[in-house]
């Protein structure tokens, strides 16, 4: 693998993280 490919689906994983960070922030601000 090239440190390109590696670089890319690391901020990928990043991306997908902080997406589920931000849904569950969502819900637990409805829930109070």
């Amino acid at each position: 693998m090239k440190l390109s490919e590696i670089s890319s689906g690391c901020l990928k994983n990043v991306e997908i993280q902080l997406k589920s960070r931000r849904k569950m922030f969502k819900l637990r601000n409805a829930e109070e």
